[in-house]
């Protein structure tokens, strides 16, 4: 049987790993693929889910069940646990002081940033598919303690690289550095994720070209093979935009 095509249309918060959806917010996804997954579920946790037109007739071990999706009424269960969704795209965003490199976010309307992934893996209750909740930040994200955790130790094993006889240029190098180690993170907008605050580089870390630098994070940013939209190819304003916190990329 030839893969089905459903367009979906969904929830989505007011902004981006909150739960709240005043606005009645709503975005888009085309679902691309089988017309029924089988999701093999063990202990009320899928762990494995494909095409049902390629069972092979192999029994279940006795603490597994199969349970069948339809993909026709629930094509965004299908896209998450089996596939079926182009991956999202990945964004360059401003923000932050002019010297740093702006960092990338990941599409945050496309379902895999929207929801969070473990409510569909953990959404079978025995005899239907709970609704899915929205993603939340990591719990391993760092928080703006950290940061600054981070940036006074920096200026710690700094203060030995600044003395008085060392060339002027040198010591201003030094000394702008360690002054935008002191303007972290107010030198943000109020709210930034952590995830976009982006540490100044030492005068004496290898610099690479501006053009390997951006390269690097993109690679480090997006999913292999999918590159960045640079802010000078995104056009005007989108959805997408109005997801983020204020100040970043976002019309609030």
């Amino acid at each position: 049987m030839a893969n089905i095509t459903k367009e979906i249309t969904y929830d989505i918060p007011d902004k981006w790993q909150t739960s709240t959806t005043a606005l009645g917010k709503t975005s888009t996804q085309t679902y691309t693929g089988p017309e029924t997954v089988v999701a093999h579920v063990q202990n009320g946790v899928v762990v494995n889910a494909y095409n049902k037109e390629k069972e092979d007739g192999r029994p279940l071990a006795a603490d597994f069940i199969a349970v069948e999706i339809d993909c026709n009424v629930n094509p965004m269960h299908c896209g998450i646990l089996w596939g079926g969704f182009e991956p999202p795209a990945h964004f360059e965003v401003e923000v932050g002081p002019a010297d740093r490199l702006n960092p990338t976010v990941a599409d945050p309307t496309h379902p895999s940033e929207v929801y969070d992934i473990q409510s569909f893996v953990t959404g079978w209750d025995g005899a239907a598919w709970k609704a899915p909740t929205f993603a939340k930040p990591e719990d391993d994200e760092p928080t703006m303690d950290d940061i600054r955790a981070s940036r006074n130790s920096l200026l710690t094993t700094s203060d030995q690289n600044v003395a008085d006889d060392m060339p002027e240029a040198v010591k201003k190098e030094w000394t702008d550095y360690r002054q935008a180690l002191r303007d972290l993170p107010a030198d943000y907008p109020e709210g930034t994720p952590t995830y976009l605050i982006t540490l100044p580089q030492a005068p004496d870390e290898v610099n690479a070209s501006s053009e390997v630098a951006e390269a690097a994070l993109a690679d480090a940013n997006a999913d292999a093979g999918e590159g960045v939209v640079k802010i000078a190819d995104q056009g005007g304003r989108t959805d997408w935009q109005s997801q983020l916190p204020p100040g970043i990329a976002s019309d609030d």
